[in-house]
């Protein structure tokens, strides 16, 4: 989704790929990219999971 490969990894797993997408989507998370952007770096990735 977004980012350059810069250290440690984190997982959050959702209850579906469309959930994880939802959420990145919506505006309460599009509004906290806004409050980081240029404060740190990272890689935000959704995968699919075995269950989807």
């Amino acid at each position: 989704m977004e980012g350059q490969s810069h250290g440690r990894s984190f997982i959050v797993e959702f209850p579906s790929y469309q959930a994880a997408k939802d959420c990145y989507a919506s505006a309460e998370y599009q509004a906290a990219i806004e409050l980081r952007t240029d404060a740190a770096r990272f890689d935000l990735v959704i995968a699919k999971g075995l269950g989807d």
